[in-house]
């Protein structure tokens, strides 16, 4: 007879290393929670803590213009902190900046098939293409694409 060697998956995470990492998530959840009541209201959307060590608070924006507004409150963010309990030991902060990444739009709800974007420039480029070809059936392809394509003007 085969024993068998499942536990339930609470158990697995609080044996494994991996109950530290969670562990460790959830505090700088928290600590981010406390942190953006310091900041101003428009600013406190755009910060994210990453990560706490020693005394140094990292702190991730998207965008540079969030990076330098809060690396000139600085003083006043530390200052406040000193001021906060769970907050004190909070002497520096580093701001890095991660852009958000934007999914292409997918056309007609195909997975992996982009819309592609049609200029003006692009209905031009194969209309001259079209006048230039001596082939009479290629030429009257790409004239009916500059044409039927719904290109953006």
């Amino acid at each position: 007879m085969q024993t068998s060697n499942t536990r339930p998956i609470k158990q697995l995470l609080t044996e494994s290393k991996l109950n530290n990492l969670i562990s460790r998530a959830e505090k700088l959840q928290r600590l981010d929670l406390r942190f953006k009541l310091l900041l101003p209201p428009i600013l406190a959307p755009q910060v994210t803590v990453a990560n706490y060590s020693v005394g140094k608070l990292v702190l991730q924006v998207t965008h540079s213009a969030w990076a330098t507004r809060l690396k000139f409150l600085t003083p006043e963010i530390l200052a406040r902190c000193q001021q906060e309990v769970g907050l004190r030991s909070i002497s520096a902060l580093e701001v890095i900046i991660r852009p958000t990444v934007h999914k292409p739009k997918m056309s007609g709800g195909l997975k992996g098939k982009r819309e592609a974007r049609k200029s003006r420039t692009a209905k031009e480029a194969l209309t001259n293409a079209a006048q230039d070809i001596s082939d009479p059936e290629l030429s009257a392809a790409l004239k009916n694409l500059a044409v039927s394509a719904g290109f953006d003007n």
